[in-house]
């Protein structure tokens, strides 16, 4: 063999390496953060951010953290309905609610215009 094609191979080599590091790496990632729980979790732990208060609505639990993040899932963790905006206790939290997340499958009411 050649002093180049061997360099080649060394070569292919580190870019094979590099690409199998970068595709472990990513495909952690979207393990980790595939499932909404987990997100959630890291992020209350890593930013720590505290409960402020929780509730049903429906077939759905939900919480509100310090951050001003309303979480709002499915009790039975696959699929859940929100009540009317008038059932749902997070409502008087309204001042408060920053953003929203949604954790599996969610049904809002037919006319939601004044849920949050």
């Amino acid at each position: 063999m050649s002093k180049k094609s061997v360099g080649s191979i060394k070569k292919y080599k580190k870019l094979y390496f590099i690409f199998a590091v970068i595709l472990l790496f990513s495909a952690t990632f979207l393990l980790l953060f595939k499932n909404e729980s987990v997100r959630t979790s890291i992020r209350k732990n890593f930013f720590k951010a505290t409960t402020v208060a929780t509730g049903t609505t429906g077939t759905c639990n939900w919480t509100l953290d310090s951050d001003g993040l309303l979480l709002i899932e499915p009790t039975n963790g696959v699929s859940g309905t929100m009540d009317e905006q008038t059932n749902n206790s997070f409502f008087s939290y309204s001042d408060q609610i920053i953003s929203i997340q949604f954790n599996a499958i969610v049904y809002a009411p037919a006319d939601s215009s004044s849920l949050f």
